[in-house]
């Protein structure tokens, strides 16, 4: 499969450097252009149990190629949350997975950005930038169903509304591993369920990530969904290969008020250990470390977004309310062999 005929509204660029002349492209993926190239491209797009818009974006590529999938979303205008989401594609088909809230399709924006790898993990010069307007996959009949399905739809929680915390055990506020608090004592970790010392080959498991009040006063922040960078290594500090589908979790942000020692769980994609497993229909991401290693993981950067209040329909930004990014603690586990770790 070679990108060929992809020329419709493309704007190209040269940039002159040292070495070579490197051309970058945009291109318009419209659904028109979907249905005439259905080998290269396939666009799915649902309603969800949980009152969102789902997006599962897949692409076929001839040879291993690095994406960098960049999705903004927008609600009434303003930007509230960015994701801009490195892999290393294989051959064949990729997967972009990613859900919005309904009153934000519109205005956000889905790109996919593409280099061929030059015979190793250095990307070529030059990107082709795929452009897809959202609300064009998105039909009339689906996104009023989504609008108007108020009774399914879960409530929406901002400054005024927040979602309470809730307590947390002595053994598992001890046993998690946080990361550092914010100024506020707002700190974050990640764990796995079951959580073990080992997980066998092929074994899938789920992931939640914390977040905890570690002061002294009530704390106000808001979250969506898959917004972290994940970094695993092994003992000796060597980065273990991911295997991930460029997946966001619901980006219908959630407006919490912790009071302290509270806790805030929040549940996330599947994971798969060891070389066997594939990120897919029941992961979206693999851990694809060799039995016999020890990983070491922390997620970097989970966005906590600005806080805000609905006025007039609008929402309005709380003042003096801390947003940023948090990391979480390091988790340490063992791979080992099939059928490795009874119950």
């Amino acid at each position: 499969m070679k990108t060929k005929c992809l020329v419709l509204g493309c704007f190209i660029a040269a940039i002159l450097s040292t070495s070579a002349l490197a051309v970058s492209v945009d291109v318009q993926v419209t659904p028109a252009h979907v249905r005439e190239h259905p080998k290269e491209w396939s666009v799915e797009v649902t309603k969800g149990e949980d009152g969102l818009i789902h997006f599962t974006v897949k692409h076929d590529v001839e040879t291993r190629t690095y994406h960098v999938a960049h999705l903004a979303v927008y609600h009434q205008s303003k930007l509230i949350a960015r994701s801009d989401t490195p892999s290393f594609g294989t051959k064949g088909w990729n997967t972009f997975y990613f859900s919005l809230s309904p009153e934000d399709v519109a205005e956000s924006k889905f790109a996919l950005g593409e280099n061929y790898l030059g015979g190793g993990d250095l990307p070529a010069a030059g990107t082709t930038g795929y452009q897809f307007k959202l609300s064009d996959f998105v039909p009339e009949q689906l996104l009023n169903a989504v609008l108007h399905a108020s009774d399914e739809t879960p409530p929406r929680y901002d400054a005024d509304n927040p979602k309470p915390g809730k307590p947390i055990d002595a053994e598992k506020l001890q046993r998690l591993a946080w990361g550092s608090p914010a100024t506020n004592g707002l700190r974050a970790a990640c764990y796995f369920e079951p959580t073990q010392e080992a997980y066998s080959d092929g074994e899938v498991v789920e992931r939640w990530k914390v977040f905890h009040n570690s002061g002294k006063e009530p704390v106000l922040f808001t979250v969506g969904g898959g917004d972290y960078r994940w970094s695993v290594v092994d003992q000796q500090d060597r980065k273990v290969p991911l295997d991930q589908v460029a997946a966001y979790g619901g980006l219908l942000l959630v407006t919490y008020r912790l009071e302290p020692g509270q806790v805030a769980e929040i549940k996330c994609s599947s994971v798969g250990m060891g070389p066997s497993t594939k990120a897919g229909d029941l992961a979206d991401t693999a851990i694809q470390a060799k039995p016999g290693t020890t990983c070491r993981v922390r997620w970097e950067e989970l966005q906590v977004a600005e806080t805000t209040r609905m006025r007039n329909g609008k929402a309005v930004p709380v003042a003096g309310v801390w947003h940023g990014t948090l990391t979480t603690g390091e988790v340490r586990f063992r791979i080992v062999g099939k059928g490795g770790v009874s119950r």
